[in-house]
């Protein structure tokens, strides 16, 4: 087991997880936009990868799949975003977001086999057409779609609609 924190820091645990079993080290990835805040870093195991997942205050941009955060501070997203490799320390590939506006939660596959991500709708995230979301935890039903996570928005939607 690991631990990650402070964005990209990370550290095995001891087995009986009384501690670190080593001093923590920053995973190779890509560089991201500088004034980008991150938080919520989230590591998993899928498909023969790692993926880490965190979370940005950001915005997305004319080019598909590019975020960061607006000058005025006045718009913003809240994304896991996410990028893969093939050993825990590295390299990390080209990064992008599977949610847009849900970030700080985690992805996890349930006892059927299907993916699922836990997220928050931040409150700084109310853009058109999200009012109703913004301030609350949902669950996302995902899907692997050529190596990525992507939302899966009709299990999302059989989901929520069963209640």
């Amino acid at each position: 087991m690991y631990l990650v924190h402070q964005d990209n820091k990370i550290a095995r645990l001891k087995d009986n997880l009384s501690g670190l079993a080593e001093e923590p080290w920053e995973a190779d990835e890509q560089p991201y936009v500088d004034d980008a805040y991150s938080e919520g870093a989230f590591l998993f195991k899928a498909n023969g990868k790692y993926h880490l997942a965190q979370t940005y205050w950001s915005v997305e941009e004319p080019a598909p799949g590019s975020y960061f955060r607006r000058p005025d501070q006045t718009v913003y997203s809240y994304d896991p975003v996410t990028a893969s490799a093939d050993a825990i320390r590295g390299p990390y590939g080209k990064r992008y977001t599977p949610i847009t506006g849900g970030g700080h939660g985690n992805f996890f596959q349930d006892h059927n086999g299907d993916w699922w991500a836990c997220i928050f709708w931040n409150p700084r995230n109310r853009t058109p057409g999200n009012e109703q979301y913004a301030c609350r935890p949902g669950i996302v039903a995902m899907k692997w779609v050529n190596g990525q996570l992507k939302v899966d928005k009709e299990r999302t939607d059989a989901f929520y609609g069963s209640f």
